[in-house]
């Protein structure tokens, strides 16, 4: 007699749950639950997990560390607003068809628009008691009202008024002037098309357990005469609670944005800041000035274009203010820099971080920093940048030299550890991440003790460490990954 043939309603449910639980993608357990009772018994459990997180969006605002542009500019948006209108009640029939979307949901991200305050916004409503985690796209018409006027000629200024007016209200709408609390939420991401600081001053009532808060606005002035608000002049309060805040935007919109919170904020110890255009020495020394100031500040990353001469002007402004141990950072553990490079007189590219040279005057006073990061998301184009007259042995190009290490060694006492990594971790600050072990982001880590020197290469001659490539080594305070 012929056996017969499996199937997988067959299969008993903890099977059926191994199997449903290979897939990443909620719509294939969808169709899995919906061939019989046994196996959506089986199946849904793999389900679950993924209800946790719900993402409504039609055309998102980049991530914040990528620049943007005219990424967002539709004045002719009508079909655009009707997607997410659509997209919008697609969940809103989903969750009511099945509960359990609802009740499962802590993370939401949702595009919403400053011109009406029901598609996006009715969700954040919705699940405002039960949140943990938002993300929040914001587009303000300043954005495109601007846009018309820049490339497409002056608007009327009656017309501009009208379209750019009172376009934050919808946040005392739909938070009815802060009563609606998002009292779970820890963490916060609100990027906007404009006007980044208005905005959050609106939200920030509603969230009063906040604990890690990112900042995106990619609009900047441009040019606009626009005034933000005061936060401290018109008695804004932040959510205490704060540890951690990611700005990312050109020089007046960072500007601005720590100016207004980190006085108000005092619980900051870790602070992201990435500056999308590139800045001129006087604004940069405001900025830093302003991060400066901050002394509870332990942790500081700093990105974008201005990241390869950010220490020098530093160091500047240390030199030239009254009293320089306002601006030493005085709790500053961790650094974490964005690598650039300079071409030298061989036309060959290198590493050129002025913390990396050998000119003490470009090295800033940090008296308690332990650990430096530099972000080098051209250190897997090993070919891109290299020593001018390396050693045969260690191949094309070199992460830095040495003896430049030992030098920084020197000038910062409590450093006791030096890494390069190839792309943006998720936390920067945490360097036990998965996402940067080796094998990951991480291509080279240099660690040393107390009252030791940064160790050369394995097998790398004294004589011989003016280039050094890198090296893997398991039994080495050296995880290296080295030139060809």
């Amino acid at each position: 007699m012929t056996a017969p043939t499996p199937t997988l309603e067959g299969m008993p449910l903890q099977i059926i749950a191994l199997i449903a639980g290979h897939s990443d993608r909620t719509v294939t357990i969808w169709r899995m639950m919906a061939t019989s009772r046994k196996i959506r018994a089986g199946a849904e459990p793999a389900l679950r997990p993924m209800l946790v997180e719900e993402e409504i969006v039609i055309r998102p605002i980049p991530d914040v560390w990528d620049p943007m542009h005219r990424c967002i500019d539709d004045p002719e948006d009508h079909e655009w607003r009707e997607l997410l209108r659509v997209r919008s009640k697609r969940f809103k029939d989903h969750y009511r068809a099945y509960p359990p979307s609802a009740a499962l949901l802590s993370r939401l991200i949702v595009e919403v628009r400053d011109d009406q305050d029901q598609a996006g916004w009715e969700h954040i409503r919705r699940f405002a008691g039960q949140l943990t985690s938002l993300d929040i796209h914001f587009r303000d018409r300043q954005w495109e009202a601007h846009l018309e006027e820049r490339y497409e000629g002056v608007i009327l200024r009656a017309e501009h008024i009208r379209r750019t007016a009172n376009t934050s209200d919808v946040w005392n709408r739909v938070f009815d002037f802060g009563v609606l609390q998002l009292p779970l939420v820890t963490h916060l991401t609100l990027a906007c098309s404009a006007r980044i600081t208005d905005h959050f001053a609106l939200l920030a009532k509603s969230t009063p357990n906040l604990v890690d808060l990112t900042l995106a606005c990619h609009f900047g002035s441009w040019g606009f005469e626009y005034t933000p608000f005061d936060y401290e002049s018109q008695g804004i309060s932040m959510p205490q609670t704060i540890r951690r805040l990611a700005v990312h935007g050109d020089d007046d919109s960072v500007f601005h944005t720590l100016a207004n919170i980190l006085p108000l904020a005092p619980g900051i110890t870790a602070l992201v800041v990435h500056l999308s255009t590139d800045v001129i020495p006087d604004e940069l020394e405001l900025i830093l000035v302003t991060m400066a100031a901050h002394t509870p500040l332990e942790s500081l990353a700093l990105y974008g274009q201005p990241s390869g001469i950010i220490t020098a002007v530093l160091r500047h402004v240390q030199d030239e203010w009254d009293d320089p141990s306002e601006v030493t950072f005085p709790h500053l553990r961790t650094l974490v820099l964005g690598q650039q490079y300079y071409r030298a007189e061989s036309e060959d590219v290198v590493p050129g971080d002025p913390l990396l040279m050998h000119e003490d005057s470009n090295r800033p006073n940090l008296p308690a920093l332990e650990r430096l990061s530099f972000v080098d998301r051209h250190i897997h184009h090993p070919r891109s940048y290299y020593s001018p007259s390396p050693p045969p042995r260690y191949g094309p190009f070199y992460t830095y030299q040495p003896e430049a290490l030992r030098d920084l060694a020197v000038r910062y006492p409590t450093l006791r550890m030096v890494q390069w990594v190839m792309g943006y971790p998720v936390d920067p600050f945490d360097f036990n991440s998965p996402s940067i072990d080796p094998g990951g982001l991480l291509k080279c880590r240099v660690t040393w003790a107390e009252g030791q020197e940064p160790p050369l290469p394995p097998d790398v001659e004294e004589q011989d460490h003016q280039h050094s490539g890198c090296y893997e080594g398991e039994e080495s305070p050296w995880l290296l990954v080295g030139g060809e």
